[in-house]
């Protein structure tokens, strides 16, 4: 069995926490699908079309501190702090993968389940990482042609792809997400206006001796990613295995990339969202 794509991330948000307006709201996202029973909310959402990223938030509709069963396609993390613990896989055959982790020691949490409805049917089991409260989803859905996964009603108005294309960093639990943009600087804008709070690096990184003239070079405009956005420039050198260029005597190459952090989405600032731009 093998790994196709990632599917979505899973976001486990605090009661009352408003976090799904958040995404919406200044992040763009887009609600696709929702699920709720009478202890748990499920909705997901995509920023933009096919290839997108997908979160998956997880929500409490009351107070509890004992684990939930009632995530569907999860398993509820503890602690139960606000935070990104799975990540989904499409895979070919989850009975058959679940099986080999297994008899290599991973813990199955969430044995191979089918559910389905009027789209069809999916397979998925969950298996405990061995990193922290991080767990990841195996997902069949290969016989599914429904909007997003079954057991969830599609949200009026919403676009009808699944989506990949995600950047995951992984330690004791996700600690971020990183989106790509084909054009930082007006997306960076963009957010910033919507209320979107960004790191702003410090002035060492754009003093460092070369930098002004590595940035002009790729033909960005230092001021611009500076002083006004916060926005990191390193390009590498061509023929040197795509080694940082920190001498402006160098000759920067046309690839490079910029990235920007958000400042952390929940209160135990245990996850933030990364805006990437690669060129080259």
């Amino acid at each position: 069995a093998s790994l196709s794509r990632p599917c979505f991330i899973s976001l486990h948000v605090p009661y009352r926490q408003r976090w799904a307006q958040d995404l919406a709201a200044s992040f763009r996202f887009h609600p696709v699908a929702m699920r709720e029973t009478p202890q748990v909310r499920q909705l997901a959402l995509r920023r933009g079309g096919r290839g997108a990223a997908v979160f998956l938030l997880n929500q409490r509709l009351a107070p509890s501190r004992a684990p939930s069963p009632d995530f569907l396609y999860d398993m509820d993390p503890q602690p139960a702090l606000g935070t990104a613990s799975n990540v989904c896989f499409e895979v070919e055959d989850v009975p058959g993968l679940c099986e080999r982790l297994r008899g290599r020691g991973c813990s199955v949490p969430v044995p191979p389940t089918e559910v389905s409805d009027e789209g069809g049917s999916v397979t998925y089991g969950v298996v405990r990482s061995v990193v922290g409260n991080i767990s990841h989803t195996l997902l069949d859905r290969s016989r599914y042609q429904g909007p997003f996964l079954p057991g969830f009603q599609p949200v009026r108005g919403a676009p009808h792809e699944a989506g990949d294309g995600v950047e995951i960093t992984n330690f004791d639990h996700i600690t971020h997400v990183g989106l790509c943009t084909p054009d930082i600087v007006s997306t960076t804008r963009a957010l910033q206006q919507a209320g979107v709070r960004f790191f702003v690096p410090p002035t060492t990184y754009y003093s460092q001796l070369g930098k002004e003239e590595e940035i002009r070079g790729a033909g960005q405009d230092p001021r611009t990613l500076a002083v006004q956005l916060g926005i990191l420039l390193d390009t590498t050198v061509p023929g040197e295995n795509k080694r940082p260029c920190t001498d402006g005597t160098e000759s920067p190459s046309r690839n490079y990339l910029m990235q920007i952090f958000t400042h952390p989405i929940f209160s135990e600032e245990t996850f933030f969202l990364e805006l990437i731009d690669r060129r080259g």
